[in-house]
């Protein structure tokens, strides 16, 4: 993966915790950008590190 497992994860509790529907299209636009460069195999990794974040930011984790 070019990018660090924990900035998709910071990304995804991000993405849940988004305040208003614009700050949400920001961080899903970033979320977009950095896997547009990630290999098809590493794309998978990245949505499961997405979602893992959203699912510590619905279950209250501290990013």
């Amino acid at each position: 993966m070019k990018h660090a497992e924990a900035t998709y994860i910071d990304l995804g509790y991000k993405y849940e915790r988004a305040q208003s529907p614009k700050s949400g299209q920001a961080v899903a636009q970033a979320i977009r950008a950095l896997m547009e460069v990630e290999t098809i195999e590493d794309r998978t990794e990245a949505r499961y590190l997405v979602e893992r974040g959203r699912q510590e930011a619905r279950q209250g984790v501290a990013a």
